[in-house]
């Protein structure tokens, strides 16, 4: 049997009514009719993704899903049972944990990671579906939150995901949209207390593994600072054989580091160079470029 939620299980429909030829759905002063027909054939060709449906049924239901201009790449929203947050799913990739633990409890884990200097300014490289940023933004400890996304794509599977909606709403969210690559050489010195850096995998990002971006991270960072990087589960092959590039990699770039396995990634705390030349530290106000939405 399948299950129909109603804004990807953030809220139960107030009535539901079948006839002979569509599923009504009533959700406050709002209803929208569902074919039969559509229902079946998601069901038998076991379609799983979010569906906008509108109301009385004045269009045909489509799914969340695009194909990136930017990315070359294909990217949806994919649902998860239990009312939790969906995850994305990018070019065949799901990008949340989903095996043992839901993108919620992944969410924190990741946060958890940082601990007691998840406060002040923080970065958040790979904004993805926000969660990190959202999770970060709700911190009383925390000011402000700047959030890099890549993919223009992303940003409409953002705007369909009601768990997304704060990225919108939060005044402590700063987004960016552009190759973080580019963005992160434009912001300043020493202005963050804390980073979040949540690439997709290697295959589809192996320049956000380069020493080169450690070294942006760091830069950004204040000594003692602390990064969170998300790898993968580091008892698999795929993932668990890139764990020592990487802390290898950070320790370059001005970091030591440590495996958080709960999180399935790595620690690392900002350490003072005190023979590196740095731009003094400020605290301009950071504007969304106009190119973000």
């Amino acid at each position: 049997r399948e299950e129909i939620t109603v804004d990807l299980g953030r809220t139960r429909p107030d009535a539901l009514s079948a006839s002979a030829t569509t599923v009504q759905i009533v959700l406050g002063s709002r209803s929208t009719a569902l074919p039969l027909s559509f229902l079946a054939k998601a069901a038998k060709k076991r379609k799983l993704g979010a569906w906008e449906c509108y109301a009385n049924g004045e269009y045909p239901p489509s799914k969340v899903e695009g194909f990136s201009e930017r990315t070359r790449r294909t990217a949806s929203l994919l649902p998860l049972p239990g009312g939790v947050p969906p995850t994305a799913v990018l070019s065949g990739f799901n990008m949340h944990r989903m095996r043992d633990v839901d993108p919620g409890e992944d969410t924190r884990r990741k946060l958890g990671a940082i601990g007691s200097k998840l406060n002040g300014r923080v970065l958040d490289v790979c904004t993805g579906l926000g969660y990190t940023a959202i999770g970060a933004a709700a911190r009383p400890t925390v000011d402000e939150v700047v959030t890099i996304e890549l993919d223009p794509l992303m940003i409409e599977l953002q705007r369909a995901n009601p768990w997304s909606a704060e990225l919108f709403e939060s005044p402590k969210i700063v987004r960016l949209l552009g190759d973080a690559t580019e963005l992160l050489p434009a912001l300043p010195d020493g202005h963050f207390h804390a980073c979040i850096h949540d690439p997709p995998t290697a295959a589809l990002a192996g320049e956000l593994f380069s020493v080169e971006i450690y070294r942006q991270l760091r830069r950004c960072l204040r000594p003692g600072g602390v990064l969170f990087h998300y790898v993968g589960d580091p008892a698999s092959k795929a993932s668990g054989r890139m764990f020592k590039g990487i802390v290898e990699r950070l320790r370059v770039a001005g970091f030591e580091a440590r495996v958080h396995a709960k999180a399935y990634g790595i620690a690392a705390v900002a350490v003072d160079m005190p023979c590196e030349r740095r731009r003094s530290v400020v605290s301009p106000e950071m504007r969304v470029p106009t190119r973000a939405l």
